[in-house]
């Protein structure tokens, strides 16, 4: 029988040797893939999870989607509503408007239509010379209210014809009540003239000019109304013409 030399059993115990690390590292290398096994199925069941999340996020990301769509045209629809509202509204105030203007034209017409109206009838002249001038002046209310009246005329010699109605302070007096178609005559008494005066008068080389006014309040109205007149003296006709200014009523 053959005796192991030392190098055959240096080899088998190495070999040996190598065997029980191959067994060694197996046994590592199946803890290791059991470890990455478990990873693996926590990363799967993990990526599961995830889009568990993802699914859910988007429904939610739709629903938000949706709702904000649907508040837009709620948004929308009030505006619109809005919008007809405001319309309708400066419509009704427009009619209002109308309304109350036709209202308003209505009841002025009709005081219009009852007021007073005082005039001027026609004005003579019963004196002219030397000593003075004596004017008969009537006014008569034409309108359907009494009038309670004030009367005023005052006189102007001028160098030079006027072309408008002169700032005179006229001495207003209390005329009464002029009753609907009543009146009135006014009867003026003026001693204008100074020496050498009224042969320039006759001349045209002065000018005498008569402006008056009457004013006058009634129930249909607060307002003051008045009817002014102007006349001058034509040495020509020895007579009273009227301006071409300063005659008109309100």
């Amino acid at each position: 029988m053959r005796e192991f030399r030392w190098t055959e059993w240096a080899q088998v115990i190495i070999n040996f040797a190598l065997a029980v690390i191959g067994v060694i590292a197996l046994y590592i290398y199946d803890g290791q893939l059991k470890v990455m096994s478990g990873q693996l199925k926590e990363m799967h069941d993990s990526g599961a999870q995830t889009d568990t999340l993802i699914g859910l996020y988007q429904r939610q990301v739709e629903q938000v989607t949706k709702q904000a769509t649907d508040t837009h045209d709620l948004a929308e629809r009030t505006l619109a509503q809005a919008q007809a509202t405001n319309r309708l509204a400066k419509e009704a105030k427009r009619s209002a408007d109308i309304a109350q203007e036709a209202i308003k034209s209505q009841i002025k017409l009709s005081n219009e239509e009852r007021r007073s109206w005082l005039g001027l009838g026609k004005v003579s002249m019963t004196k002219f010379d030397e000593q003075g001038v004596r004017l008969l002046i009537p006014f008569t209310n034409t309108g359907k209210t009494p009038a309670e009246a004030e009367f005023a005329i005052s006189f102007s010699i001028t160098s030079q014809p006027m072309n408008d109605t002169p700032k005179i302070n006229l001495p207003f007096a209390a005329s009464g009540v002029i009753a609907p178609q009543g009146g009135q005559q006014v009867i003026e008494f003026f001693n204008i003239f100074s020496p050498g005066a009224y042969q320039q008068v006759q001349g045209a080389k002065l000018f005498v000019y008569y402006i008056g006014a009457i004013r006058y309040i009634d129930k249909t109205s607060p307002t003051q109304r008045h009817t002014t007149f102007c006349f001058y003296y034509d040495p020509g006709e020895h007579s009273l013409q009227p301006c071409t200014f300063g005659n008109d009523m309100d």
